[in-house]
């Protein structure tokens, strides 16, 4: 079908001839579902914009979405900046100051690609592309940031605070017995 046919309407689930079947997750939850038309009269008042202008509506409906990507990974844009002028950072490691810095340097990049984005809401492509890479790279520092403000409270036992191992003790031979059926081996770990 021709993405110039497409209306999206708005209405009831329990209008007749709309069916819903829910898609069972692994997880054995169902939070999507197939949904199937047949013989259903929807009136012009349910449409969702203009008449066979569906793919301009979705395109409007991405930007939207597109908007609250960048705003969620603004949180942790902002997240980050407030770590960065805690006083644990001033008393931490040099490892662990490394890894702020780091975090530091990705938050201002997503912060860019962030506004970037926002500038160029109205070309489909480029805030596509963008909005893909945000949610990769909000994801990558949500990541760090847990980890390294983890280590900053204490919880976590940061790169300079992990002990040496102890030494590797020579290998014990050990000599177990397997029983199997009426007999007994020798069995050797």
């Amino acid at each position: 079908m021709s993405t110039t046919t497409r209306s999206p309407h708005i209405g009831s689930i329990d209008t007749p001839g709309i069916t819903r079947r829910p898609i069972r997750q692994i997880n054995g939850e169902s939070e999507f579902a197939e949904v199937f038309f047949e013989d259903v009269l929807v009136p012009s008042s349910a449409l969702l914009g203009p008449l066979h202008q569906g793919w301009n509506v979705t395109i409007a409906t991405l930007g939207f979405e597109r908007a609250g990507v960048i705003s969620i990974a603004g949180k942790v844009v902002d997240d980050v900046m407030a770590m960065v002028h805690s006083p644990g950072v001033a008393t931490a490691g040099p490892v662990l100051r490394q890894r702020v810095v780091e975090i530091y340097t990705h938050a201002r990049i997503l912060q860019w690609m962030g506004n970037s984005a926002l500038a160029n809401i109205n070309d489909p492509a480029a805030a596509s592309t963008a909005s893909s890479l945000i949610k990769h790279s909000w994801a990558l520092l949500s990541k760090s940031y847990a980890e390294v403000d983890a280590d900053l409270a204490g919880h976590r036992r940061s790169p300079e605070r992990r002990r040496t191992p102890p030494a590797v003790e020579p290998r014990v031979e050990h000599r177990w017995w397997h029983h199997r059926g009426d007999e007994e081996h020798p069995r050797r770990t």
